[in-house]
């Protein structure tokens, strides 16, 4: 597995074919000895992703985000921005969230009219050739409770992989923004 590491998160309305983001979170391990910093953000629902009022309460059960703190949020354009400027200059990002995530991740870049700059892959693809590291990974998992919040989510999953990785107890977490990140790619 090579660093930079990505993970993404999303939070949404439901599991619906008419579900859409509600927050999103991303984590990233540069090393494994660096901070894992994290980004995320609440995101405003466009008018057209509320017209069948898509809203679950047994998803907001779970999740713990009211409708109404969305507004809040930052709006499609802004988030998908912030996107691509911290993953971007790596190309990709992993997900736990399969094709639900592909799908929110869409739903994002399209009322945003932009198109994305990097791919979301299937955190499962690590894991292919390398059943020791997941053996690991699951491990560290394995008593502990996803946040179902969409930043708590994402880093979980980077410092339980970080760590699988590398042997390492613990791994700091600082959080940050998206024209941060994207300095840090600036520099190297």
């Amino acid at each position: 597995m090579k660093f930079p590491l990505i993970l993404l998160d999303f939070e949404a309305s439901s599991l619906s074919d008419d579900s859409y983001p509600i927050e999103v979170g991303v984590a990233l391990a540069l090393d494994s000895d660096g901070p894992i910093r994290v980004w995320s953000s609440l995101i405003q629902p466009g008018r057209d992703w509320t017209l069948r009022q898509d809203w679950d309460p047994a998803a907001e059960r779970v999740h713990h985000i009211p409708a109404a703190l969305l507004a809040t949020g930052q709006t499609a354009s802004e988030v998908a921005k912030a996107l691509n400027a911290i993953i971007g200059p790596v190309g990709h990002a992993y997900c736990d969230g399969g094709h639900y995530d592909g799908f929110w991740l869409e739903r994002l870049f399209k009322a945003a009219r932009i198109e994305p700059a990097f791919g979301l892959w299937d955190l499962a693809r690590l894991f292919l050739l390398n059943r020791t590291l997941f053996r690991r990974f699951g491990a560290l998992l394995a008593n502990d409770e996803p946040p179902h919040r969409a930043g708590e989510d994402a880093t979980r999953l980077c410092s339980a992989l970080t760590r699988a990785v590398s042997g390492i107890a613990e791994v700091s977490v600082r959080r940050t923004s998206p024209d941060d990140i994207a300095a840090l790619f600036s520099q190297s």
